[in-house]
């Protein structure tokens, strides 16, 4: 698959944690630190999202400086499932409940396994994927501060 098409899928997921963030933000909006805190999350995924879309464009303006890649996507998708199933229930998550998903969701492997392949393909894209993987250590800080803030126990 040429880089181009495996950007996408990455691009979508960013959005989709932006979107959960911002639901939770709204969802906690009587809770000030939690609402605050998620609504941060979703600014900084929609950043994400555009950095990679910006990477996209530069991919296809060159696509011979970019080549094709082994990957697969059904770690990304499966975690993207579990995202639209929270999003689905009738009632949302309690903060406590959305603290943790959100801790297990910055610490899934498939964004991870999805970067190192795409880093390979590319040092321009190495570089994005570099700074997006220290984004998400400051999304796990952020979310283990509002953790220990309300004593949620995190489990990996």
């Amino acid at each position: 698959m040429h880089v181009d098409r495996a950007l996408r899928p990455l691009a979508e997921f960013e959005r989709l944690m932006g979107d959960l963030y911002s639901y939770f933000a709204q969802c906690f909006a009587g809770d000030p630190e939690a609402s605050s805190a998620f609504a941060a999350l979703a600014a900084d995924e929609a950043s994400h999202a555009n950095l990679i879309e910006f990477q996209r464009r530069l991919v296809r303006a060159n696509p011979k400086q970019f080549g094709e890649i082994e990957l697969d996507l059904g770690e990304l998708f499966a975690t993207r499932a579990q995202v639209e199933r929270l999003r689905a229930q009738p009632t949302p998550p309690t903060v406590e409940e959305a603290i943790a998903f959100a801790f297990q969701l910055e610490n899934t492997a498939a964004e991870y396994h999805f970067r190192q392949v795409l880093r390979q393909a590319n040092p321009e894209i190495g570089q994005l994927l570099e700074n997006l993987g220290k984004a998400d250590r400051h999304h796990l800080a952020r979310i283990m501060d509002l953790a220990s803030a309300r004593n949620v126990f995190l489990s990996e």
